[in-house]
């Protein structure tokens, strides 16, 4: 690898955040499920809170796009085929309705969420805020949102993730 080559973590936090929309849609979508909608806007008010991590100003929500859509598709038709049947939570749609009328949005044909966070985490621009573990590879800033004991709040652990 040539110097040139090298990729190189900014040592001041960005101060935009990408969020996983997906991952939050399903949660706040199981949560509606069970308690009902009625609180769906302020569900999704204090997710988007509680997963900013601190010193980040700007937010954007990284959506995912529909899994037949993706391009991984046109090369292997079984790309998470196994989840074609798994149980979806009802208000998964209304949840991601709300959320994107909520937040500045991120989402592009063929491609999924996590996709699009590891490009922006890896290029400085963003901090990476996910639960899902598979992104921990992707070097650059990470927070990762905790459960507290309140299921609709977080708390945020900040990390730099070098190459």
């Amino acid at each position: 690898m040539k110097s040139s080559d090298t990729i190189l973590i900014p040592s001041e936090q960005p101060t935009l955040a990408v969020l996983d929309a997906d991952i939050m849609a399903y949660h706040m979508a199981y949560y509606a499920d069970t308690e009902g909608t009625d609180t769906l806007e302020e569900i999704v008010e204090s997710a988007i809170e509680s997963w900013t991590p601190p010193g980040c100003t700007k937010v954007v929500l990284a959506f995912s796009c529909s899994r037949g859509d993706n391009f991984r598709r046109r090369f292997w038709a079984d790309y998470k085929a196994h989840r074609d049947t798994s149980f979806t939570p009802s208000c998964l749609g209304q949840a991601k309705r709300v959320l994107k009328e909520h937040g500045d949005v991120i989402e592009l044909d063929n491609v999924e969420a996590d996709d699009l966070m590891g490009i922006m985490t890896s290029m400085g621009s963003a901090v990476c805020v996910t639960t899902d573990k598979d992104l921990k590879q992707i070097p650059g800033w990470h927070s990762k949102p905790t459960k507290t004991a309140d299921p609709n709040s977080y708390y945020s652990t900040l990390v730099a993730v070098a190459p």
